[in-house]
């Protein structure tokens, strides 16, 4: 039986309830091998850093052009088409001095002002549905999560301690009224944030540190410390995701640094409520791995024996002990390639690469991306786990409220005709109310998509 909140969902997109009388769907059978991984698509054409995604709206901060010309860097982003696979360049508006450190979610992008490590500048939120730009406090290094903003201010101009801060932002108003994270001696610096969940680093000399967090959504809750062997090193980052027995947990994923060999393996941890995070190696190789984002079950990294060099690769934590895909190799016939800083959203992963030729790199950075296979259920298009009533909602939403983009769109793609439009939660209604056929394959099993299409 539908529950209250769900008959009142289901009243607001009625007529197409109503569609669920048409003909039965034909489910589409599958190819007898699994497509290969499709090539990167390009994004940037020229000299670009800090590459972030959100859903299919992609952002970095542009280098070409801007230095010296008066502006300084630009932000610019653009909105992927999964079908073309084309993605049309746009710029926020100018502010004052260089943009740097972008970050993206959902429609909403933010940065902050070009001014270096030791001093606050302002954080700038620009929607781009609207193209509305607000101006908010001072600060570096800001991330967003949902309406949550998390950044850190220095608070100490000599010893260049910097606290962190947060507040919820009204898209209405502007209105952001901060609040402390955390503020000691030691610094708070690279911060990452899933909702109300916040996880930052913490520096103690020059091989190591601390990684912390604290969960917001409860109020009054204490900060966290993380117990991991060997130092922890670098930004840790974080996500909520259905691993196993249907049970959303938060995931923790940080590089550790050890000293009796010049190696960073990435360790992970699930967040239990109000008790430490104990980390488990989820890497234990002589790479050095860096640059690791989370999306979901899915996570990115470089791993390299070379910092000029790096290969991008992903893992799905709920198959951790299976090998990571490997998303993008330095291998090229001419020269070395230079990969780093990848992000990911979903199943959609970003990196920025060029050619390194002695110090610098010959071909200018570029933004990529990549859709890259993964198991999947079918029709299961908010990747809760199941497939049911809020999945059919979900697409609707997605299709015709501006409703968030689903994490893997093959998902979303219940008839498997490589595209997504009404008939897909018209016959997922009709399996789940009428009797009708049911989502293609991978289903009711998760599984590959062997049907090559552009979604996949």
């Amino acid at each position: 039986m539908l529950t209250r909140d769900q008959r009142s969902r289901v009243r607001q997109i009625g007529w197409i309830i109503g569609l669920c009388m048409l003909a039965v769907l034909p489910c589409r059978a599958q190819a007898a091998q699994a497509p290969p991984l499709p090539d990167p698509v390009r994004v940037s054409t020229g000299t670009s850093e800090e590459p972030r995604i959100s859903g299919l709206l992609i952002t970095w901060t542009d280098v070409t052009g801007f230095i010296g010309a008066g502006g300084g860097l630009r932000t610019a982003y653009c909105l992927m088409d999964p079908m073309t696979q084309v993605c049309p360049v746009q710029y926020v508006p100018e502010t004052a001095g260089g943009q740097i450190h972008p970050d993206v979610d959902g429609q909403f992008i933010i940065w902050q002002r070009e001014i270096g490590w030791k001093s606050n500048s302002p954080i700038f939120v620009y929607d781009t549905v609207r193209q509305q730009l607000w101006t908010l406090g001072d600060g570096i290094l800001p991330r967003i999560s949902g309406r949550r903003l998390v950044w850190a201010r220095v608070v100490d101009a000599v010893t260049a301690q910097r606290d962190l801060f947060t507040c919820l932002f009204d898209p209405e108003t502007g209105a952001c009224p901060e609040e402390v994270v955390a503020d000691s001696p030691d610094s708070q610096v690279l911060a990452d944030l899933e909702q109300d969940l916040v996880v930052w680093f913490e520096p103690r000399g020059v091989s190591g540190g601390a990684v912390f967090y604290r969960d917001l959504g409860i109020p009054g809750s204490p900060i966290q410390d993380i117990n991991s062997a060997g130092s922890p090193r670098l930004g840790p980052t974080a996500s909520r995701a259905i691993l196993q027995d249907g049970i959303l947990e938060r995931v923790l994923v940080w590089p550790t640094f050890f000293s009796d060999r010049q190696a960073r393996d990435l360790h992970w941890c699930r967040v239990p409520g109000g008790e430490a995070c104990f980390g488990e190696p989820l890497t234990n190789d002589e790479d050095l791995e860096s640059g690791a984002d989370l999306s979901g079950p899915f996570l990115v990294w470089m791993g390299s024996d070379d910092p000029k060099q790096g290969t991008v690769k992903l893992l799905d934590l709920r198959h951790a002990d299976l090998p990571p895909i490997i998303v993008s190799t330095p291998d090229t016939d001419d020269a070395p390639l230079f990969q780093q800083d990848p992000a990911i959203s979903g199943n959609r992963v970003v990196w920025k690469e060029g050619v390194i030729s002695g110090n610098q790199p010959h071909r200018p950075l570029e933004i990529h991306y990549r859709v890259i296979p993964v198991q999947f259920l079918r029709g299961d298009a908010d990747m809760d786990g199941k497939v049911n009533l809020t999945d059919a909602i979900f697409i609707l939403q997605y299709l015709f409220q501006g409703g968030p983009v689903p994490p893997i769109l093959d998902a979303a793609d219940v008839n498997d005709d490589a595209k997504l439009d009404i008939t897909d939660p018209i016959q997922l209604l009709q399996h789940l109310f009428l009797g009708g056929p049911p989502p293609a394959g991978p289903f009711p099993v998760a599984g590959l998509d062997l049907s090559p299409d552009p979604l996949n």
